[in-house]
């Protein structure tokens, strides 16, 4: 028997895949993997992960956020998740933060309710 997958709440995956290079906007409704390189906006009302060897420079506004990897930019996300890979370069708008044991941050911190 064949599932709808859709109506058992699946979301899509955009994914910049490694040894892509892409520069521009993106608005999604569902979840977002970078394992290449990403320059611009990001807009998603799903998750956004950078993957341990991806890299992001930009601007992104997102309900969950985990990085693995390189950001430079501004995070405006409601719960974010520095993992001990990740190297962020940037100011960060939240109202939850886990960072791992050896994660790199240099920038400010808006803890907002």
């Amino acid at each position: 028997m064949k599932k709808d997958v859709l109506k058992e709440g699946f979301k899509s995956l955009d994914m910049v895949a490694p040894g892509t290079f892409v520069e521009g906007e993106i608005n999604s409704q569902g979840d977002i993997r970078i394992d290449g390189s990403f320059t611009g906006k990001i807009r998603s009302t799903g998750r956004l992960v950078i993957g341990e060897h991806g890299s992001f420079s930009g601007d992104v506004s997102c309900p969950y956020c985990e990085i693995r990897g390189s950001f430079i930019g501004i995070i405006n996300t409601s719960a974010l998740k520095l993992n001990a890979t990740a190297h962020v370069e940037g100011n960060i708008y939240t109202s939850k933060i886990s960072v791992e044991p050896g994660a790199v941050w240099n920038g400010t911190c808006n803890m907002e309710m």
